[in-house]
Formats: structure tokens, C-alpha cells, sequence
């Protein structure tokens, strides 16, 4: 799941669209399927796009890839997509779990990661520091980063 809430992509009037709006207009749910979610996330505080997830009505890769389109971000896909062996040499795979990321590839002194908040500038701060380049994050959905992580590090100790 995506642990952040997005602000939104500009529209003609300068208006950022919602993200109901955005699933709406790809017709991945109905207005209907939208105000049931929104009346939950009223009692519940949990993000629209967990409940919808949550309830069937997305999944997680329709969620991430709508969140890219919003947010006008990269949207890193991690299913079968071949990684650069020696980036993953660079990060410790504890370091990839705590902070919840996948590198995919470095080019120039810009480090590509695929991560659930690409806005989370304390973990883009702290990698920053401690791999000492620039960071590029990319949006990847939460489950395909787990799964990522645990096949190309293996499971965890």
C-alpha cells in the first residue's frame, strides 16, 4: 500500500484533480463505488486508496500507476524488470528493508529507487547521506516492493 497523501494533478482551470476523480475518469469505479469509500475513510482515516484496494475495487497497480498520472512522478514496474547487479551490490539489503526501497539503477551519480512515498525526505535524506549521491525516486505500490526486495536480497534474517 502507499503510505502518503498525494496532492493531486493540475487541471486546465489550475485545479489539482482528486484522486476519486482520476479512478472515475479511467473508469475504474463508479461514483457510487467512490462515496462508499469516501464515507468509510470519514470513520476509518485510512488513505482512498487503501480502502479501495482493501474492498477489491483496485489493485495495487492500478493505485500506484493512477497515483503516478496525480502526482506527475515516474512509476517504477518491478515484476520481471531486470536490475543492474552491481546497485544491489552497493545497498545492504537491511538498509533496502528498513527504508522500504528497491535500487534499480545508478547512471552519472544519481541513484534510481523505486519506493512506496517517493516524498519520504527523511529516508531520501538519509540515503542521500549515506550512499553519497543524488537520489531519483520513483513510485512503486508497497506489496511489489516487499516481494522485490525478499527475491533479490532472499528473505530476511
Amino acid at each position: 500500500m502507499l503510505y502518503f497523501n498525494p496532492s493531486g494533478h493540475a487541471t486546465a482551470t489550475g485545479q489539482r484533480l482528486l484522486l476519486g476523480q482520476l479512478l472515475i475518469r479511467r473508469g475504474l469505479i463508479s461514483d457510487d463505488q467512490l462515496a462508499g469509500a469516501l464515507s468509510e475513510q470519514e470513520s476509518t482515516r485510512e488513505y482512498l486508496g487503501e480502502i479501495l484496494v482493501r474492498r477489491g475495487l483496485l489493485t495495487e497497480a492500478q493505485l500506484t500507476e493512477a497515483l503516478a498520472e496525480q502526482l506527475e512522478i515516474p512509476c517504477a514496474r518491478l515484476t520481471n524488470r531486470p536490475l543492474d547487479p552491481s546497485v544491489l551490490e552497493m545497498i545492504p539489503a537491511s538498509l533496502a528493508r528498513r527504508l522500504r526501497f528497491v535500487p534499480l539503477s545508478r547512471d552519472d551519480g544519481r541513484l534510481q529507487l523505486a519506493m512506496a512515498n517517493p516524498f519520504d525526505s527523511q529516508s531520501l535524506d538519509e540515503l542521500r547521506t549515506l550512499l553519497n549521491c543524488e537520489i531519483q525516486p520513483m513510485l512503486a505500490g508497497r506489496q511489489e516492493i516487499d516481494e522485490a526486495i525478499q527475491r533479490l536480497y532472499g528473505p530476511a534474517a
